[in-house]
């Protein structure tokens, strides 16, 4: 059949030769004609087989060193696809917010960081280490301004007010043992006994002109609060002369020392005036354990010079 592009063709069956049997021998073996150029190949080839072949086949050694490159870069290939990297898992960028790297290698460092009106909270940085793990950090966030500044305001007040009740508890037990460092149970009643019967010492100072009385008993009053070893001293204003005791002391049994309660007078009636002192005696128990009836006695001091 003529045809443009069928010239003087040559079947299949012209190269077909059913009684060809390949040389499978290894290493392939260079004709006895070209044995001189077995160095040769052993130079270029070395112990690489496909090289040997194609030097056999085509006699030429450029063509064999190709061979064997290729050969080489294949065997690398498949060396770095059968390897296992480690790789660390996907760090996903905050909201609002950017990261520096995709890669997860061992070795590289991703870093965050925020858009405009943003805060990062959290780690900034994270490496991937060479067990396939992050660092260890605080996966990051990136909030607003506002939230930011409540959010550090919050950690203030959590962090210093637990100090300021501390130091206020400190500071209140410390004023408490001040004023109850004497103080200690003793197991027995106690007794009260006043040191005067302030009522009555203000009544009859009051009804007084101009005497002077209120400064002292007010004194009086005053001191009969205050702590063991406390002294009194008492005193009278211009014009007028104390008459009693000018001194008390607080005793630790909580009693005052014995003394004439003081009266203050006026310097036209100290001449031939006498002052007296009405105070409750307690006695002692009787034997049957009873208490006598409280008795008054009645101490008087003469004022004249």
């Amino acid at each position: 059949v003529a045809s443009l592009f069928h010239h003087d063709a040559i079947p299949f069956a012209h190269y077909d030769d059913p009684n060809f049997l390949p040389d499978f021998g290894l290493p392939p073996r260079l004709p006895d004609w070209a044995e001189h150029l077995r160095p040769e190949m052993d130079s270029v080839c070395a112990d690489s087989v496909s090289c040997q072949y194609d030097y056999v086949i085509t006699l030429n050694k450029d063509y064999a060193k190709v061979t064997k490159q290729h050969e080489a870069y294949a065997l690398y290939l498949a060396n770095e696809a059968n390897k296992k990297y480690p790789r660390c898992p996907a760090l996903p960028k905050p909201l609002n917010g950017r990261k520096s790297e995709n890669r997860y290698w061992p070795g590289t460092i991703v870093r965050f960081s925020c858009d405009d009106g943003y805060r990062l909270v959290g780690n900034e940085t994270r490496l991937c280490q060479g067990d396939g793990l992050w660092s260890w950090g605080v996966d990051p966030e990136c909030i607003g301004d506002l939230k930011y500044t409540g959010r550090i305001a919050g950690i203030g007040v959590v962090v210093i007010l637990p100090i300021i009740i501390v130091i206020i508890l400190v500071i209140g037990c410390f004023v408490y043992s001040r004023r109850n460092g004497k103080e200690h149970y003793t197991g027995e009643p106690g007794i009260q006994q006043p040191f005067i019967e302030y009522s009555n010492a203000k009544k009859e100072n009051e009804s007084m002109p101009g005497n002077g009385g209120g400064k002292a008993i007010k004194e009086i009053e005053t001191s009969a609060r205050e702590a063991e070893d406390t002294i009194v001293r008492l005193s009278c204003d211009d014009g007028y002369r104390l008459v009693g005791h000018e001194t008390r002391l607080c005793q630790g049994d909580g009693l005052w020392s014995w003394g004439v309660d003081p009266k203050c007078i006026s310097d036209q009636d100290r001449f031939n005036s006498r002052v007296c002192q009405t105070i409750t005696v307690d006695e002692s128990p009787n034997i049957d354990g009873t208490h006598p009836v409280d008795r008054r006695v009645c101490l008087c001091s003469d004022t004249s010079e």
